[in-house]
Parts: C-alpha cells; sequence; structure tokens
C-alpha cells in the first residue's frame, strides 16, 4: 500500500512539473486545451494541477482570457539556490573524486574577464614539480585547455575582438600564437568535444579539458585533468581519463540544470 502511494506521489509531481516546463516554454500565456496536449494529460488533471499551482503562488489565470502562466515566485527559489549552491559547492566532491581515483589534478574553470579564471583545484603536491596556477588565479584562454573549450563558443567577431584586445601571448614553445591555427583548433574542439593543452600553458604538463552545460545549454564552465606528460600520455588520456572526466562534466551539468537527455 505505501509503495503503490509512493508511486501515485512520484507520478504527481512528475505531472506538474511537465506543466511547469510547458509554460515555462511559452512565451505567452496558455489555453488549458494546449497545455492538455503538449503534456499529454487529460485537460481534468492538468487543471487540478494548475490549481494546486495557483494555491501554491506558482501560477496564475487571467480573469479576461482564462488563460494561465507562472508567476515569478519561482524566480526566487532559483535565486535561493544561485546564492547558497554555487558550482563551487555543487562541483568539491566530485572534483575530489576525480583526482583521487585517476592520481592527477582537476580543476573547475570560467571565463572571467576573457581569461581563464580558477574556481577550483584539487591536486596532490607532492605530484607536481613544476608550479601551477591556483585557485582564484587566471590564465590567457588561447593557451589552455579549458580556455580553449571556452572559446569554442565565442562568435568570430567576439574571439577577433579579444585577440584584439589581448593578443596570443606566447607562454612556451608549444603556445598557440597564430589566429588560423587556433580558428582551426576550435573547430576541432567543437568537432571532438574536448580539448587538450600539451604543453601549451607550462612545459612539463598535460591537460585535457571537457565542457560544463548549464540550464541555457551554453557553455558555463570547463572541468579539466592534469598532470606530468610522463604521466599523461595521449593514450591514458584517451582510454582512462577523458571517459572519466566526461562523466564528472555529464554529472555537474545535470546539477546545473543542463537536460541530458535532449
Amino acid at each position: 500500500m505505501k509503495d503503490n502511494i509512493k508511486v501515485a506521489s512520484n507520478q504527481a509531481f512528475g505531472k506538474i512539473f511537465q506543466i511547469i516546463e510547458c509554460l515555462s516554454a511559452s512565451p505567452l500565456t496558455m489555453r488549458l486545451q494546449d497545455i492538455s496536449i503538449q503534456v499529454h494529460l487529460p485537460a481534468s488533471t492538468v487543471l487540478r494541477y494548475l490549481n494546486s499551482l495557483i494555491e501554491g503562488g506558482y501560477a496564475y489565470q487571467d480573469k479576461e482570457s482564462m488563460r494561465y502562466g507562472l508567476t515569478w515566485r519561482l524566480l526566487r527559489i532559483s535565486d535561493r539556490i544561485k546564492d547558497t549552491l554555487g558550482i563551487r559547492s555543487m562541483a568539491s566532491t566530485l572534483f575530489n573524486e576525480l583526482s583521487a581515483e585517476l592520481g592527477l589534478g582537476a580543476c573547475l574553470v570560467i571565463d572571467k574577464n576573457s581569461s581563464c579564471f580558477y574556481l577550483d583545484c584539487v591536486t596532490d603536491p607532492k605530484l607536481m614539480e613544476t608550479t601551477l596556477q591556483y585557485i582564484g588565479k587566471s590564465s590567457p584562454l588561447h593557451a589552455t585547455g579549458s580556455g580553449k573549450v571556452l572559446l569554442t563558443q565565442y562568435s568570430e567577431p567576439k574571439l577577433a575582438s579579444l585577440i584584439k584586445q589581448k593578443g596570443l601571448v606566447k607562454l612556451t614553445s608549444n603556445t598557440i600564437t597564430d589566429v588560423e591555427t587556433l580558428e582551426n583548433e576550435l573547430a576541432r574542439i567543437r568537432k571532438q568535444g574536448y580539448a587538450i593543452d600539451d604543453e601549451e600553458c607550462e612545459l612539463g604538463l598535460r591537460c585535457v579539458s571537457v565542457p560544463i552545460y548549464d540550464y541555457t545549454r551554453q557553455i558555463y564552465a570547463a572541468a579539466s585533468v592534469f598532470g606530468p606528460t610522463n604521466l599523461m600520455t595521449k593514450e591514458h588520456i584517451v582510454e582512462t581519463v577523458l571517459p572519466r572526466l566526461k562523466d564528472t562534466a555529464k554529472e555537474l551539468s545535470f546539477r546545473l540544470g543542463f537536460d541530458i537527455n535532449e
């Protein structure tokens, strides 16, 4: 009996969120019949859930048109989540597990002022003989794996403006400093879904990075795994590191509201 109640309750929550998703996707208020068609539920069922949303202050019915829409009360929930659950707190455990499992460093990076900004970085200091960008510091976008991932969503004019403003600074002999080479590299990254920093930011270090998406379906951040070149061989990256890194990025994208099934 309890199991039946639990299943019914879960189904009810699922239907309510279907209706919320439907209303949120419409630029205008919607008729009951149209909502019913889009969520594949009987009008009577939809009406019952709409009344519950209205009672809770999350939806309203326009008295003249009799159409339904969402209130801004849902934004209050969104703002609270953003205030209390920043991406770093969501990612912390994931990145600690990733680093410990692989025995390599892991970084969480965002684009801030057109530079790589390190929100989090987990590594064993004994593993690294070279220096590393620490939390709160920045690196050029074109010279890092995460930066190149973030650059893949730049439009051509925005990329050109960035290069004009900041140039393509050479950090090592492997740093990309040619515009055409960078454009070709970004096209390749878009196609394969990941980027590699092959000692482009710092000699002796190799890094692989993947995108993290949010609920807008845009790249919000980049996740990377890095280590000495003798440990981060290209074979090890492809066979072991990259699949595990993608799993972490997929989970974090889900936590940021990205629909991984679309």
